[in-house]
């Protein structure tokens, strides 16, 4: 699967991962989605229509009218897949769910009553269930194969009203949530969070996470703190000299790799001890964003261009 690089927020680009030439390109919204199997990238228009890509050349596979209230029109619904549906909620309170692999409508149902002006939170997927929050911070879940409401939650952090809502998925198929400076593990099956905690980090909390597997990371206004356990929350301070700030670090594999302040140096950082493993490359003007894999760490350059480097292990 071709590396995907999102630029402008319109245009969709999909990079070779042996040489980083541009494998092919689509317009489209922020809005995107990628299959369970990696396979298929899904991706809105503004004209509301969902279209379906191959991930490896960009071929059109199909393309549907996304069933959308008239007064949600030209809003961008947030979306998430299933083994084999595309699961998306609009801001109007309603949600549907489209075959991953024909477009076809397998239901649209109401989720609630009524609309709501702000975005939805970003939708993730565990299973046959879909996740997201609405704007009043309850944590929804649908089933993918009938739309009906699981169950809904309020998730902690309830005096932070109007606060933006994160998900992410851990690699033990919790739900990490974050609500302004409050984060905390859902339980994915009832709804009912297993623990929770303040989040350190500066109420821009959502620039300044990043979740790899079991690990997340956060910025505390001195360095990034790592945490690790599904149950505590235990936190250990990472020392890994100046590191830019600004830059926010990638996870994989257990490895954090960091942008170091003033030397051009990217820093790996093994997080279940601290250790640094090395220094994964030098005298390099990186600069705008960071993404890891199990084989590749790639760098955004100030100039444009985009550098793959291995990863470690």
């Amino acid at each position: 699967m071709p590396v995907a690089v999102a630029k402008g927020k319109i245009t969709l680009y999909a990079l070779s991962k042996t040489d980083g030439s541009i494998k092919w390109t689509f317009n489209s919204t922020i809005s995107t989605a990628y299959s369970t199997d990696g396979n298929t990238v899904y991706c809105m228009t503004p004209d509301d229509r969902l279209v379906a890509l191959s991930a490896a050349d960009g071929s059109h596979m199909w393309d549907v009218k996304v069933p959308i209230p008239p007064d949600a029109q030209g809003t961008i619904p947030v979306m998430a897949c299933t083994s084999d549906s595309v699961v998306m909620a609009t801001t109007q309170g309603t949600a549907a769910a489209l075959d991953a692999k024909t477009g076809s409508v397998r239901w649209n149902k109401p989720w609630m009553e009524g609309a709501f002006g702000d975005q939805l939170c970003p939708m993730v997927a565990v299973g046959p269930t879909a996740f997201f929050a609405a704007p009043d911070g309850d944590l929804i879940a649908i089933s993918a194969s009938t739309g009906d409401v699981l169950w809904k939650h309020p998730l902690p952090g309830a005096d932070q009203l109007g606060a933006q809502v994160l998900l992410f998925v851990t690699s033990k198929d919790q739900i990490l949530a974050s609500r302004g400076t409050t984060m905390s593990l859902v339980d994915p099956l009832t709804g009912r969070s297993t623990s929770s905690g303040a989040n350190p980090s500066f109420p821009s909390f959502p620039a300044d996470m990043v979740v790899g597997g079991q690990y997340w990371l956060q910025w505390d206004g001195n360095g990034f703190t790592a945490s690790g356990d599904a149950t505590t929350l235990k936190q250990s301070s990472l020392q890994i000299g100046e590191i830019n700030s600004e830059l926010r670090p990638a996870i994989s594999d257990g490895i954090a790799y960091f942008s170091v302040q003033g030397n051009n140096q990217v820093e790996a950082m093994k997080l279940s001890n601290g250790a640094v493993l090395g220094t994964l490359a030098e005298d390099a003007q990186f600069g705008q964003s960071i993404a890891a894999s199990t084989e590749l760490i790639v760098l955004a350059l100030p100039t444009g261009k985009v550098v793959a480097l291995p990863a470690l292990k």
